[in-house]
């Protein structure tokens, strides 16, 4: 998690997308000695590290007859140590499916949900995360801005000491966040709410469909050029520019493949199947409101046994 930007690990907000990284080669035809030790601000993706790696190895990363590659080569920009990046857009993420679904077969050891169908699966992650895992969103950044379509997940600012903000024992499950201390501002005056509406889902218990999509905000438009944290929202002021972005988004959309997740699990595996059976093997816990058993991936054994959680005995 970073603590100067909002959000966290998988969603699209800058603190859970943006990463430093260093560059090292003593060969100076790789590095030139001039730009050593400096700082480029040139933007760039995950994606653009092969093709760059491509180039850098002597090989051709131009298009083939299938079509260009999804990265950009950036060696030129590193090598020169310039900040003028020829990549000029950022897709961040299209999920058509939604990160609840994905969610909810984790927490029920990594299978469906059976007869109670997606719609159930969605409100149990609700119900248990009150909106900190993304669902069906898109995020992409064209220069200087940036929008964010959809229930993009957690998106408050944790501040200088985020440690207070989290006291269960756990990483992944249930939602623990301090709410109140985050209103607060902390002990640093550094910690925030965001507007986009998680904890108003928490204290108002807000999980059914019509309730939940009303209070969580799903449109955003920054400046990251003037606000790089993503503190203000300017939607309402540039709609011309959210139609903008909305159009690059459906044209991504349209070209994109099929996301695997929605591969048919008939065509897994039977090592997949085994594995998958073998997960629900972990201790199972109820929660008030929650329909379907949910898979205990966050307890220590202690925990388990005060909770008097039982082991599943069958694959």
């Amino acid at each position: 998690m970073c603590t100067y930007e909002t959000g966290h690990k998988m969603t699209a907000w800058e603190g859970g997308t943006k990463s430093p990284s260093f560059i090292h080669s003593p060969n100076p035809n790789l590095i030139p000695e001039n730009i050593r030790g400096t700082e480029s601000h040139a933007l760039g993706h995950v994606t653009d590290l092969f093709p760059t790696l491509l180039s850098m190895a002597g090989g051709d990363a131009s298009p083939t007859k299938t079509g260009p590659l999804d990265g950009i080569d950036l060696f030129s920009t590193w090598k020169s140590g310039s900040n003028d990046s020829p990549r000029k857009e950022m897709l961040y993420n299209i999920d058509p499916v939604g990160l609840s679904g994905a969610a909810g077969g984790f927490m029920v050891g990594g299978g469906g949900t059976g007869k109670t169908g997606k719609a159930a699966q969605v409100k149990m992650v609700r119900s248990l995360l009150n909106g900190q895992i993304p669902e069906e969103y898109s995020a992409i950044r064209v220069g200087k801005y940036k929008l964010i379509l959809g229930q993009a997940g957690r998106s408050d600012w944790y501040g200088t000491d985020p440690s207070e903000t989290w006291k269960a024992k756990y990483m992944m499950g249930p939602d623990a966040t301090n709410y109140e201390l985050l209103e607060s501002g902390g002990q640093y005056g550094d910690m925030k709410l965001s507007d986009a509406g998680q904890h108003l889902v928490k204290r108002g218990k807000l999980y059914d469909k019509d309730q939940f999509e009303s209070t969580i905000k799903q449109l955003f438009l920054f400046d990251l050029d003037v606000d790089p944290a993503e503190h203000n929202d300017i939607s309402e002021q540039h709609p011309e520019i959210v139609e903008k972005l909305k159009a690059r988004i459906e044209t991504y959309a349209a070209t994109m493949a099929e996301p695997l997740i929605v591969v048919p699990n008939t065509i897994w595996t039977k090592e997949h199947r085994r594995a998958v059976a073998a997960r629900r093997k972990t201790g199972q816990r109820r929660f008030p409101g929650v329909p379907i058993a949910v898979a205990d991936w966050w307890d220590t054994e202690e925990e388990m046994a005060k909770n008097q959680m039982k082991k599943n005995s069958k694959l």
